[in-house]
């Protein structure tokens, strides 16, 4: 914590805006489920080496950065914003 007079000190800044990963999880699983795609393919179109890594994010254990947002929704087809905030009918439909 820095102190009114101290500067903040320069660091890397959080590569996304996500404030609720378990939702934005529980989304882009629902949307990599409706289009039949494994979960290796969209890791490797995300840039990901392992599957894992799709699985904590669709756990809500590991945020979904900005840059790998843009490659998901590219590779399954759909905006963006449908995956970080998906309209409250769309959550309905899941269930």
């Amino acid at each position: 914590m820095t102190s009114p007079t101290e500067k903040p000190r320069p660091g890397r800044r959080p590569r996304h805006n996500d404030h609720d990963w378990g939702r934005t999880g529980e989304t882009l699983r629902q949307f990599r489920i409706d289009r039949d795609v494994k979960q290796i393919d969209l890791a490797t179109a995300m840039g990901f080496r392992y599957a894992s890594s799709i699985t904590q994010i669709e756990q809500g254990l590991k945020p979904l950065t900005d840059g790998k947002l843009m490659k998901a929704a590219r590779f399954l087809n759909v905006e963006p914003l449908a995956i970080r905030r998906p309209a409250p009918e769309a959550k309905e439909d899941a269930e």
